[in-house]
């Protein structure tokens, strides 16, 4: 089972009031914070391909943690937000 797809796709699904994805926020940590970027990346270009823009902001925490928990303190979160695009086709 690809995972990776399943949440591009759960992403992109289109809200009928609006004929737009829905925001999204992705949060990781640790090991999932490679696949949080996988998936933002994917989702920006499966957005483009299908007439959506898509911005993303970035937010680490726990970069400067010290002692035992150094380690398990880093987190990422990324929101997605997609608007109309003016223009056809991907970057």
């Amino acid at each position: 089972k690809n995972h990776i797809r399943d949440y591009v796709a759960s992403i992109l699904e289109v809200d009928s009031s609006s004929n737009l994805p829905r925001p999204a926020l992705l949060k990781a940590r640790l090991k999932a914070v490679t696949k949080a970027i996988s998936v933002a990346q994917i989702v920006k270009q499966a957005a483009a391909e299908r007439g959506f823009s898509c911005t993303s902001k970035v937010e680490l925490l726990g970069m400067r943690e010290e002692g035992e928990q150094r380690r398990e303190a880093p987190e990422m979160y990324i929101r997605l937000d997609f608007a109309a695009s003016d223009r056809g086709g991907g970057a």
